[in-house]
């Protein structure tokens, strides 16, 4: 068992793939980033030695751009997408989020609906 974890997790690390294992399961099973609350899946991301790309962000208060500087944009229609970049060194990880703009230390209604990653280098808007 130790072994197809050290496997997948080697897998993972040259292909940039981002799992959190379950500790619902039996800390066996890994987890996408989608589904996941805005702030546990960018925990996860920043593990991995992620970094926001910082830009100006467009639909979100000062505050905001301020504590997740990866924010690109965000729609201030119903239900609120948002679109967030990270980088690592020559990799570009672009998130949609859905639930509005994320809501400082507290785990919210924002969480990710899509991940893309892309060769660098990455820009935002």
């Amino acid at each position: 068992m130790r072994t197809v974890l050290l496997a997948t997790a080697a897998i993972c690390a040259v292909l940039g793939c981002l799992t959190l294992v379950s500790e619902a399961s039996g800390g066996t099973q890994p987890t996408k980033l989608e589904g996941l609350s805005y702030l546990q899946a960018r925990k996860v991301i920043l593990s991995y030695g992620w970094s926001p790309l910082s830009a100006n962000c467009e639909g979100v208060s000062k505050a905001s751009c301020a504590q997740f500087p990866e924010i690109q944009s965000c729609s201030e229609v119903d239900p609120g997408y948002c679109g967030m970049v990270f980088t690592n060194k020559t990799r570009c990880l672009y998130l949609t989020t859905s639930g509005g703009e994320p809501e400082g230390q507290r785990d919210g209604d924002t969480h990710v609906t899509a991940t893309n990653f892309r060769a660098g280098p990455c820009f935002k808007g």
